[in-house]
């Protein structure tokens, strides 16, 4: 991904709706650890592999389709909270000549900093109270990489994955597949040894494994949300298969 680095000069404003605008086409967004436990309460959360330096990312879903968000409305966001993930577009940290991470941009639209409403930088060139906002927030999830390359790392060495499939029944009788979903295995979990239990416990990863597990049932609150928000496309079910 091609990055600039922040210019007190060229980017002087942001629009601070611009992570809610960019949410509205995100079927699903990556979770920090932390995350997890507010999470699993609004939306179905999954493991998600990656080509990074760890086995997987810690995804929830907010949709049933594509490149659109049932908790965007009209630009507002709705849900009890926003990942940071989200919150933080369409900033990153990003090592800067001195091999230093500081703060950088991804490629976004230019309209972005031209409509900005929101100051980056104060009279004095410094820092805004809204980039050091944005600021902490990055360094939270660069202080939660190890932790987060560690958990992927033990559920997929004790063989805890499973990937599934879900179906999902419109009352027209159409079928859309959501594909490679990969979730706790539950009865790889119940045949742990107490060393590996004791160990994910200690480490406090068990209550987070059990919030994944427990997720899954808020697909039935995303069934109830589209069908309130696409009344004339309502889902009947949505049914969980083993691939074949």
């Amino acid at each position: 991904m091609n990055t600039v680095l922040l210019n007190k000069h060229e980017h002087k404003k942001y629009l601070a709706a611009a992570p809610v605008i960019a949410a509205a086409n995100e079927q699903a967004c990556s979770l920090l650890l932390s995350e997890i436990p507010k999470a699993a309460c609004c939306w179905p959360i999954f493991l998600s592999r990656t080509n990074a330096p760890r086995a997987f990312d810690i995804k929830c879903l907010m949709s049933l389709v594509p490149e659109q968000n049932l908790f965007v409305n009209n630009s507002i966001w709705t849900a009890p909270f926003m990942p940071t993930s989200l919150a933080v577009y369409p900033f990153v940290l990003s090592k800067d000549e001195q091999q230093n991470y500081a703060l950088a941009i991804r490629p976004c639209a230019n309209s972005i900093f031209e409509q900005g409403d929101t100051a980056l930088f104060n009279e004095l060139g410094q820092p805004s109270v809204a980039q050091k906002q944005i600021q902490h927030k990055l360094q939270g999830v660069l202080n939660e990489s190890f932790a987060l390359k560690e958990f992927t790392h033990l559920v997929q060495q004790m063989g805890l994955t499973k990937e599934i499939n879900a179906i999902v029944h419109y009352s027209d009788q159409s079928k859309q597949v959501l594909e490679s979903l990969i979730t706790i295995d539950e009865d790889k979990l119940s045949n742990l040894s107490d060393a590996d239990l004791l160990k994910l416990q200690r480490a406090g990863y068990l209550s987070l494994i059990h919030g994944i597990l427990n997720s899954i049932f808020q697909l039935n609150g995303l069934i109830l949300k589209h069908n309130q928000n696409y009344p004339n496309d309502q889902v009947q079910k949505i049914e969980l298969m083993l691939p074949e």
